[in-house]
């Protein structure tokens, strides 16, 4: 009898409480772009590239310029516009950067919300998630972990 009663309560116990449980299902149309936007962006820095020497830009919520071709180039931070025209080596490090130019060789991204956007990417490496790297021409070689990262 103990027994019966014990399991009459638990079951009226799990419906009740399914009730109680919300399950939240995310719409892929509310997904919100967080990339920055140039004319959200009130610091703009122009700067040259130097033969032999890495390239550091790291000031937030800035559109940067960057002429001449460049060797290493490392964008750490958040909300970050790049626009380039030839890199060899590009590293970012952060969230929500916007990457644009014509070539570059090997792309390290690590963090979230990242894009680059080139005529030529040859080679992508990312950790992170939601990070989009487009380029007009064919990748040639891709590693990528994370969620929902989009490389072609």
């Amino acid at each position: 009898m103990k027994r019966t009663a014990l399991v009459t309560l638990l079951a009226a116990s799990v419906v009740l409480l399914s009730g109680c449980v919300t399950v939240v299902v995310p719409d892929d149309n509310d997904t919100e772009d967080t990339t920055p936007q140039a004319s959200e962006l009130d610091n703009r820095t122009d700067v040259s590239c130097t033969p032999g020497e890495e390239l550091l830009l790291n000031t937030p919520s800035t559109l940067y310029t960057v002429s001449g071709p460049c060797e290493d180039v490392t964008v750490e931070g958040s909300d970050l516009i790049v626009r380039f025209e030839q890199i060899e080596d590009l590293v970012i490090r952060g969230d929500r950067n916007l990457v644009e130019g014509d070539q570059i060789e090997s792309v390290e991204i690590s963090g979230q919300d990242n894009t680059v956007t080139a005529d030529s990417v040859e080679d992508v490496e990312i950790a992170g998630d939601r990070n989009t790297v487009s380029s007009d021409k064919k990748i040639d070689d891709t590693d990528v972990s994370g969620n929902d990262n989009e490389v072609g």
